[in-house]
């Protein structure tokens, strides 16, 4: 089975690309975001991949190949015209899946603040 390691960050379509691609090309992607994660971090992808500046970046067989940029232009990860990547329809649905996460995420994080003022509202109603 190949492996790839794609490490990405949140809320990015150019990450979601890398990882189908790989995909597509039939890896079996292990992706490591750096934002979402206690234990993939920034400083973990800057050990692994000393000097990265941008994400996505992705690893095959402990060989950096690099980001976006250089996985297409690499012929060995080549996708065939014939097989898209993406097309328009999907980075329209990526888009708005990532806005109402971004949505998801800001509601959550309203309801947890009103949930801890009522507590502490609460807690001095009862002093």
């Amino acid at each position: 089975m190949k492996n790839a390691i794609v490490w990405t960050t949140a809320h990015s379509i150019v990450c979601q690309i890398a990882v189908k691609h790989m995909q597509k090309l039939g890896y079996t992607v292990e992706e490591r975001n750096v934002s979402n994660s206690k234990f993939w971090t920034k400083t973990k992808l800057l050990e692994a991949i000393p000097g990265v500046k941008t994400l996505p970046q992705v690893v095959v067989d402990g060989t950096v190949i690099g980001g976006i940029k250089q996985l297409h232009a690499n012929p060995a990860f080549a996708i065939p015209k014939t097989t898209a990547v993406v097309n328009k329809a999907q980075v329209s649905s990526m888009k708005a899946d990532r806005k109402k996460k971004i949505a998801d995420d800001k509601a959550a994080v309203a309801q947890a603040r009103k949930t801890r003022i009522a507590q502490t509202l609460a807690a001095h109603k009862g002093k």
